[in-house]
């Protein structure tokens, strides 16, 4: 799209000193690309301050970079659900230095604890401003692995096994509460910070 822009003068200058840009495009892009990036962590932080138990219903029962940390939904439903301040404090500092991942699991799994579809779509609409490490036939193979390994001494739910092998395909970090992923990092390591 073709745009006229009036700017104060030096802004884009900055703003091309700071992205290391050579290009106004460029630059303005990476701008705006963070701004989103920012707006949407924003938005997970008003949702975990607002009125979190009307998006987020009632835990069920039984159901790639240095400093990179994938966060669980374990995490994730804690946060919004506003039990446990530590935990809550972990993720607004992830998010605070950027060092936050999401994946694919994480957000099927925070959809499926909303209280309706409304409340889903403004969860995941707010995660997938995050950075988002893919699901690969990697991924896939390796979560069936840790599967047939778990299944004997602790089963573990598929879309845990998923957040689990995303993390160690990727090689960062995992931030989760659920402590029979502490046993798989026996087959592969797994960097856990338990909450």
């Amino acid at each position: 799209m073709r745009l006229t822009l009036n700017l104060p003068d030096g802004l884009l200058e900055r703003v091309m000193d700071a992205t290391g840009d050579t290009t106004k495009t460029a630059a303005i892009i990476a701008a705006l690309e963070a701004y989103e990036r920012l707006s949407r962590q924003a938005r997970l932080r008003a949702l975990r301050s607002g009125d979190t138990a009307s998006r987020v219903g009632k835990p069920r029962r039984g159901t790639a970079a240095m400093n990179t940390v994938l966060i669980d939904t374990s995490i994730w439903l804690a946060y919004f659900r506003g039990t446990h301040v530590e935990w809550a404090d972990r993720v607004v500092e992830l998010l605070d230095r950027g060092e936050a991942v999401c994946c694919g699991s994480v957000l099927v799994e925070v959809a499926s604890e909303a209280v309706s579809p409304e409340a889903a779509q403004s969860l995941t609409d707010a995660l997938r401003g995050m950075p988002h490490l893919p699901t690969t036939d990697e991924v896939f193979s390796y979560a069936a692995e840790l599967a047939a390994y778990l299944r004997p001494t602790a089963p573990v739910p598929p879309m845990r096994l998923l957040v689990a092998a995303t993390a160690t395909i990727h090689r960062v970090s995992l931030l989760t509460a659920d402590t029979r992923l502490h046993a798989a990092s026996r087959l592969r390591p797994l960097r856990l910070l338990c909450a």
